[in-house]
């Protein structure tokens, strides 16, 4: 198995070797496991948010969703070969899902969407089997009862695998709070994945993606609110790298 320590945490290198142990832990396992895409954005919220921090190191894989932990992994022993999005792990595992007779429930996002998704897929997946949907509360704190319904709509369905699309870090800590109560094999957050795959939000052009620039096609549509991570994210992320290379600590 490929792994390669960027900063604080240890990094899939390999997408066919991040594939290979899903495949495998949907095969035989028997724990409720989660992975979380990281990127230059996520890595430095972590370093502020201590709660953010403790659901990814809780990861069963951490995968590079950012052409900056490609670049930070350059002088590694393994170096961290291509990126592994959000899509790329959602296209695989419907694939899966949809020849190995497994159950996925879509949590995150409008219920239009979520309607869409289901319309979607029996035209592109028709094997696949939806156990259920759920669109949370529109808020940036769920009540425990919001949290009680989410969970039982959810253990109900007897679904495999769970889409989460809630934005990070907002799905893995919702995951990492609830993870030891749910039922499902696999707790998947995927962000805007959702948006993406119906086509409520465009995902910029595939060459925009092959160069590692698609944090530049998504600012492009949306400036005001991407500004901040693609400035000051990256600035942070860039020193604590740093600080952890050289050893340094508080």
């Amino acid at each position: 198995m490929s792994i390669t320590k960027v900063g604080r945490f240890n990094i899939h290198a390999s997408e066919e070797g991040f594939f290979n142990s899903l495949k495998k832990h949907l095969t035989h396992g028997e724990s409720c496991e989660y992975f979380t895409c990281m990127n230059p954005h996520s890595y430095a919220v972590s370093v502020k948010d201590d709660e953010f921090y403790d659901a990814v190191k809780a990861s069963k894989w951490i995968v590079p969703d950012g052409v900056g932990l490609i670049i930070a992994s350059f002088f590694n022993k393994i170096r961290i070969q291509h990126r592994i999005t959000g899509m790329d792990v959602f296209e695989f595992l419907i694939k899966f899902c949809n020849e190995q007779n497994k159950s996925i429930f879509l949590l995150g996002s409008s219920q239009e969407t979520l309607d869409n998704m289901v319309i979607k897929f029996s035209k592109d997946f028709p094997s696949l089997k939806v156990a259920g949907t759920y669109s949370p509360p529109f808020k940036d704190k769920f009540s425990d009862l919001d949290n009680i319904k989410m969970v039982e709509k959810v253990n109900k369905s007897s679904a495999d695998i769970v889409f989460v699309s809630m934005t990070a870090p907002k799905q893995e800590k919702w995951i990492f709070k609830n993870k030891e109560v749910l039922k499902p094999i696999l707790l998947c957050p995927i962000g805007a994945v959702f948006d993406f795959y119906v086509g409520n939000i465009k995902r910029p052009h595939k060459v925009f993606r092959n160069f590692g620039l698609e944090w530049l096609g998504r600012f492009i549509q949306e400036p005001k609110r991407l500004l901040k991570r693609i400035t000051v994210s990256p600035i942070i992320f860039l020193f604590d790298i740093i600080k952890e290379k050289i050893g340094f600590k508080k």
